[in-house]
């Protein structure tokens, strides 16, 4: 399935940070980061890598690892149970400091089963803290429910693995009228480390998700079910939001999709 909007969250780790995606209704977490991690340390690294290659080989352990596509580009991704054995057994203060974070995930992952608003608020106030806006954080949730109705309605159409991003291009290109890719490029961001969504503008987020939100109720007034009716159902749709956003541009007198990121935009206006 395409994550392209599951929502990033980092390590507490020194200078690490370590990319979280929600994969199937899962936490799962980036394998590569957490490797880059540990080169730092190279004697750990070194014990690290001869044990994790052994249990490569371990019956099952390669299933552990999965492979997602996150905005037109794939990562290993593994979840908490992975991440464990992948420092079970080693000694060190980094292999303590993944350990204590992975108790963290637990005592933070049972609390949110009992109280899904805790995850919520958890997101609200990393927003916060990086000066996002009432408006924008309002815009940036509604989007992931939004979202995930899209995702989950394009799956009942038959869409898997790549056809997700096909879907989810098609609706931005109608949108913003360029690709995902090239709205990473006009943002100057890497795809493999930052999320465009967590980039956009309020009316960014806005128009792609009525973009989104109007493909999912055309998919879901089609007649029958299949990829040909998702495709079409995500050609107006975002065929709608891109009238919506030319008439806004018109008003204004100005284009609305921008290279501005919206941490760099918000993190001018915090107080020194």
């Amino acid at each position: 399935m395409d994550n392209q909007d599951s929502p990033r969250d980092l390590i507490p780790l020194e200078t690490a940070t370590v990319r979280r995606y929600v994969v199937d209704g899962e936490w799962m977490y980036n394998v590569d980061d957490i490797i880059a991690f540990f080169k730092e340390d190279e004697v750990f690294y070194k014990n690290w890598w001869r044990s994790f290659s052994q249990k490569r080989d371990e019956r099952g352990y390669q299933d552990q690892i999965k492979i997602i596509k996150v905005e037109a580009h794939e990562e290993r991704v593994l979840n908490s149970t992975g991440v464990f054995r992948l420092v079970q057994g080693l000694k060190g203060k980094k292999a303590d400091q993944v350990k204590n974070w992975i108790a963290q995930i637990a005592v933070e992952r049972i609390q949110e089963e009992l109280d899904p608003a805790l995850a919520v608020d958890r997101a609200v106030k990393n927003w916060y803290s990086k000066g996002r806006t009432d408006a924008w954080i309002m815009e940036r949730l509604r989007s992931l429910k939004v979202r995930r109705a899209f995702t989950d309605e394009m799956q009942l159409h038959g869409a898997v693995g790549r056809e997700f991003s096909i879907l989810t291009n098609i609706v931005h290109q109608g949108t913003f009228g360029i690709s995902v890719k090239a709205h990473h490029e006009l943002k100057s961001l890497d795809p493999t480390k930052s999320g465009l969504r967590e980039e956009m503008s309020t009316t960014e987020l806005l128009l792609l998700a009525l973009g989104e939100h109007t493909s999912t109720v055309i998919a879901k007034a089609a007649p029958n079910k299949g990829i040909t009716q998702a495709t079409r159902a995500c050609v107006t749709g975002g065929s709608i939001a891109g009238e919506t956003r030319n008439r806004i541009e018109k008003e204004i007198g100005a284009s609305v999709v921008t290279a501005e990121r919206a941490s760099e935009v918000f993190q001018q206006a915090l107080p020194e």
